[in-house]
């Protein structure tokens, strides 16, 4: 009864890290498209706004939907003088753990050109980001929907292999 407890908790513990790691894969697909969704509202707020850099930054922590991306917490929402907004930028970008090093990437060079042009080159630059981030989501949810369920399989079926193994 003991054994057949122990073989039940092993399968148990397999399933449960097969749906951690498929957990994960959901994870970086709703970030993916969360950044996605803030590029689309930094465009929104720049044509009809034209807000500044900071006044986009502020009116963006305040929207709950971007709670989840960190790094926006930590740029600043006003001028300050000698700092240098695309640095502060990449700093929060590269300090945020819940992105993957292709979004990035993408941020990265985003925020070193964001703010320095007209509007219309604000809006060609967004235009471009927002490409590159809709092909980076496509990917995740590709990969969430090709791996997401062979994690969860691999998990059970190594679950049970090793139980077999021990009976």
């Amino acid at each position: 009864m003991i054994k057949l407890m122990g073989v039940l908790l092993i399968v148990i513990s397999g399933a449960v890290s097969g749906s951690i790691a498929s957990m994960r894969l959901k994870e970086q697909t709703v970030t993916a498209n969360l950044v996605y969704s803030m590029m689309i509202r930094i465009s929104v707020l720049l044509r009809y706004n034209a807000l500044s850099v900071y006044e986009i930054i502020s009116t963006l922590r305040g929207d709950n939907s971007f709670a989840e991306l960190s790094f926006l917490q930590n740029i600043p929402t006003e001028y300050n003088a000698g700092e240098d907004f695309s640095a502060e930028w990449s700093k929060a970008v590269e300090e945020d753990n819940t992105l993957r090093d292709e979004e990035k990437g993408i941020l990265k060079s985003f925020g070193n050109t964001f703010g320095t042009t007209d509007v219309s080159g604000q809006q060609t630059l967004i235009e471009k980001t927002s490409e590159e981030l809709k092909k980076i989501c496509e990917i995740r949810e590709a990969e969430y929907n090709k791996k997401g369920r062979l994690y969860r399989s691999v998990g059970i079926l190594t679950g049970v292999m090793t139980g077999i193994a021990l009976v």
